[in-house]
């Protein structure tokens, strides 16, 4: 990612942007002057985002168990900043979502899973010393349980679209990951013409994509 070149973006001219700035007219005045303050002095959409994202990972510790009793604001982001302050990763990317779009960044709000596990390779972990060819139930499938969910948030810049960015603490932007490619057999084995399969060399693995879940 060229941050240069985002720092650089013209105005945003999405259509429908009106959509990625709407806020609720209940929204709590003290969040929009947070955001505002967070922002102070900055002078470029994306150092304005980054610094969001970066008090949101660095201000609230992650828990799957956040202490709810604290909550009195009606509003569950005013509650997450100021009475809770701590929570999972829904917590953290609706706070940025709303804290950027407080200060007009066109922002959305995004869902997603991790690709699971594919049934075949724990047996090959366990066994390794199998037969490859034998049948095994699953092989070339992959398991998508609601732990393997995640939420971020996604900022638009002119020119280059939707840009991810993770406020949630202890977690990284969601990237795709290629496994390195393997090593070519000796030409005096016999080479399997199968075609690949999901797990096999050459597949991208650790992808999230949007969908709908709770947050691992």
């Amino acid at each position: 990612m060229d941050e240069a070149a985002l720092r650089n973006a013209g105005p945003a001219k999405i259509f429908n942007a009106e959509t990625y700035l709407q806020l609720p007219d209940s929204l709590p005045e003290r969040v929009r002057n947070l955001a505002r303050e967070q922002t102070a002095g900055l002078t470029n959409d994306y150092d304005r985002a980054k610094k969001l994202e970066k008090y949101l990972k660095e201000t609230f510790p992650y828990t799957n168990s956040p202490d709810v009793g604290k909550q009195v604001s009606k509003d569950v982001v005013d509650a997450f900043l100021f009475e809770i302050q701590e929570g999972y990763c829904d917590y953290f990317s609706t706070s940025f979502v709303v804290m950027a779009r407080s200060i007009g960044l066109p922002t959305r709000w995004v869902k997603g899973y991790a690709t699971g596990f594919d049934p075949a390779s724990v047996i090959d972990r366990l066994n390794p010393a199998r037969d490859e060819t034998a049948n095994i139930a699953g092989a070339g499938t992959y398991t998508v349980r609601n732990a393997d969910a995640h939420s971020w948030a996604e900022v638009y810049f002119e020119g280059y679209g939707w840009i991810p960015f993770e406020p949630t603490s202890g977690f990284s932007v969601p990237q795709p990951r290629t496994e390195p490619e393997a090593v070519e057999p000796d030409t005096e084995q016999p080479v399997d013409a199968a075609p690949v399969t999901p797990g096999s060399s050459g597949a991208i693995t650790g992808l999230l994509l949007p969908a709908s879940a709770a947050c691992f």
